[in-house]
């Protein structure tokens, strides 16, 4: 049996690591302190990977910071018709996957 606190705690954002956020499912500008630093991370992307059922789907958020770097995070994302989504974002699981690999053109 799941506890009803464990529950309200599975929806929250880590307290230790967000400080802020600010915005609108799933376009949001994240305050996160990672390694002793703070990142302004602003999640503009989305991708839907895996579908659930009729009307879920599985599949992350991806973000910028102000240096450049590249973080996601997974998500849920149910379609509620005419376009529209209702997100279930897991803030515990934010990673940092780098900085963006530079184009080469080849010559």
């Amino acid at each position: 049996m799941i506890r009803l606190k464990t529950l309200i705690e599975q929806s929250q954002p880590p307290e230790d690591k967000i400080i802020d956020i600010k915005g609108s499912e799933p376009y949001y500008t994240v305050i996160y302190r990672h390694e002793g630093k703070n990142y302004k991370i602003e999640f503009e992307d989305y991708e839907l990977i895996d579908r659930v059922d009729e009307y879920g789907w599985t599949g992350t958020i991806m973000g910028v910071d102000q240096h450049g770097g590249e973080w996601v995070t997974y998500a849920n994302a149910v379609t509620l018709g005419g376009g529209d989504w209702d997100w279930d974002i897991d803030w515990d699981q934010i990673s940092y996957e780098g900085m963006p690999k530079p184009n080469v053109k080849k010559q």
